[in-house]
């Protein structure tokens, strides 16, 4: 096995032991061989996001965009990222990109589609772009879903016509009380 299978499997296994730091150790030794290895920057982007080292994991999941950015690995870990760092405008980004791969026929995204558009619904409303939220949603309804899975995306689109109204009187009645001054 060569040296950078070794670390590979080492990364993977210290992963699943949630040993952060050793994850990095092990991509590190992984990157000095390969600057192009795609799981290690997505390894090394997931050990940072959980010791909080938010910049390293934005830097190392968008090289793992740049090597492939078909795979959806890195761009689950920058939605992630960005809605942990209240980034909500990235994480919509993301999150479209994810919903894009899902419509292209990616296996694994496709089965989490309603929650995936779901989300990019979410992150566009917590990001002040109801409209957009309100498209990709009524985009979600305009498929057949089962009960338990329309009812969420109902009550979230009913949130974000409630804050577009909301946001419309208000202007309405600053625009009135400008007028009467």
């Amino acid at each position: 096995m060569s040296e950078k299978k070794a670390n590979l499997k080492k990364a993977r296994e210290a992963l699943a032991a949630k040993d952060w730091r050793d994850v990095l150790l092990h991509c590190k030794l992984v990157l000095k061989e390969d600057r192009a290895c795609y799981e290690a920057y997505v390894y090394v982007g997931k050990a940072a996001f959980q010791l909080r080292e938010y910049e390293q994991a934005d830097l190392s999941y968008q090289k793992a965009t740049e090597l492939n950015d078909k795979a959806p690995q890195a761009w689950q870990g920058l939605s992630e990222l960005y809605v942990e760092t209240q980034q909500w405008v990235k994480a919509a980004e993301a999150d479209q990109v994810l919903v894009d791969l899902a419509h292209r026929g990616d296996e694994s995204l496709a089965a989490k589609l309603p929650a995936l558009v779901r989300r990019l619904g979410a992150a566009h409303a917590a990001a002040g772009q109801l409209e957009e939220a309100e498209v990709v949603l009524r985009e979600v309804l305009a498929h057949p879903l089962p009960a338990e899975e329309k009812l969420p995306v109902l009550a979230q689109l009913a949130d974000v016509q409630l804050r577009e109204d909301s946001a419309e009187l208000e202007a309405k009645v600053q625009q009135r009380l400008q007028d009467k001054r």
